[in-house]
């Protein structure tokens, strides 16, 4: 190489990190040697999740780290609603049908057939 040329590499100026700092949520860091951070989530706030927030996940597929939207998380859940429910003795049902069925019970009705089968 060219005198000139080693001469103008010579004063290009380089830099050294000097020290890495762990932020809110990280641990390690360190001022020497090779230092590593690592993700502290008992430092972390909080917060109630809505379907538009984002939650990181390992891709087990390749191994590296993403990010998902929790309304894609939610949706693998299976969904349905109950189509009937059928009562028996001492058990009436008002909303028989939907994602959340009303059930009620004769407490009275379902003593009086426990205690005839008990003592009867």
């Amino acid at each position: 190489m060219p005198s000139r040329i080693t001469q103008r590499i010579d004063q290009v100026p380089t830099g050294d990190i000097t020290a890495v700092t762990a932020g809110n949520g990280l641990s390690g860091g360190g001022s020497s040697g090779a230092v590593s951070l690592a993700l502290d989530v008992n430092e972390l706030s909080v917060v109630t999740a809505v379907a538009a927030d984002y939650v990181t996940i390992e891709d087990v597929g390749d191994g590296s780290s993403k990010k998902a939207l929790i309304s894609d998380i939610t949706a693998l859940v299976p969904q349905g609603d109950l189509t009937a429910i059928t009562a028996g003795t001492a058990i009436g049902v008002t909303s028989a049908t939907g994602p959340i069925p009303t059930v009620n019970v004769a407490v009275e009705t379902a003593t009086l057939l426990l205690a005839g089968q008990v003592y009867g």
